[in-house]
């Protein structure tokens, strides 16, 4: 497991706590590798025009924010063991 969610502070901050990793893809890309690695032939198409939730989205809409907490574990050490996990 990623150092950031484990040293993530378990006590209640009534807010938000968001964690990321130290990489950023476009969704569509993210989507393909992680289909790629399960030998899954699936096609993505890209829309421009898709909504998320009815909210229209633009490059930097899901990139985590000043004070996300960053881990270290790189997506394609992520899809490894997960696809081990899998397996």
């Amino acid at each position: 497991m990623d150092r950031a969610v484990t040293e993530l502070d378990v006590s209640p901050v009534n807010g938000v706590v968001e964690v990321a990793g130290p990489e950023r893809y476009r969704l569509d890309d993210f989507i393909r590798r992680a289909l790629s690695e399960r030998d899954d032939q699936r096609t993505v198409v890209t829309d421009q025009q898709a909504r998320y939730f009815g909210a229209e989205l633009c490059e930097c809409t899901l990139i985590p924010g000043r004070h996300a907490v960053l881990g270290t574990t790189r997506f394609a050490q992520w899809l490894s063991g997960a696809s081990l996990a899998a397996r």
